[in-house]
């Protein structure tokens, strides 16, 4: 059902409901994203156990935009989640130096 409803759609519904579901199919459609990301930073799934960390930490990030984006301010999601993504992903490779 999901599936079928446009992403501004679901970004409507969302903001209106905070509804459980529509936030997970808001995760799920953003998640290449986050490995997008960690490729264009330089991390790579051959470093093993430490990518599936930093994915995870990137995959917070993800669900911190969901939560607090706001699609009346006219910017795109993917924007606003990349900095989201990109800032977990750094303060996690600065904390474990």
């Amino acid at each position: 059902m999901l599936m079928e409803i446009t992403e501004v759609d679901l970004w409507r519904e969302f903001k209106e409901t905070k509804s459980p579901e529509i936030r997970e199919e808001l995760v799920l459609r953003s998640v290449p994203l986050v490995h997008f990301l960690l490729g264009r930073i330089g991390i790579s799934q051959s470093m093993g156990t430490e990518y599936e960390d930093l994915a995870h930490q990137g995959l917070l990030g993800l669900i911190e935009a969901v939560d607090r984006f706001d699609p009346d301010y006219g910017t795109k999601f993917s924007t606003f989640a990349s900095l989201r993504i990109r800032g977990k992903v750094l303060d996690y490779l600065r904390h474990s130096d």
